[in-house]
């Protein structure tokens, strides 16, 4: 088991939160960082979906379509390394959540 030190300061309000909606300190741990997990994950779905619906491909067509191109389109280009950036956050985030519910599944 692990702890968390807080200030005093924090804890007694927090504790009185926690107490007022029935969650002990390790429950709402959980529960933030699984929400937490699933808004990051929520946000860069949401930045490649608006990629994916302005191309009307997934982003490895695009990826091979950019890479492949004989002439550089700059426009196209910039797209190409913001939607590569937002689709690796997406797998992070989607990992990340993946692993905290396989974990609270087994728990």
């Amino acid at each position: 088991m692990y702890s968390i030190d807080l200030d005093k300061k924090i804890y007694r309000p927090l504790h009185k939160v926690l107490k007022d909606i029935n969650l002990s300190e390790g429950e709402a741990l959980i529960d933030f960082s699984l929400l937490t997990a699933l808004s990051k994950l929520s946000e860069f779905e949401d930045e490649c979906n608006i990629f994916r619906e302005r191309y009307g491909m997934s982003f490895k067509d695009f990826e091979k379509g950019v890479l492949k191109a004989k002439k550089e389109n700059f426009q196209e280009w910039d797209d190409y390394m913001e939607w590569k950036f937002v689709n690796i956050g997406r797998e992070h985030w989607s990992k990340r959540v993946k692993e905290l519910k396989d974990a609270l599944q087994s728990s």
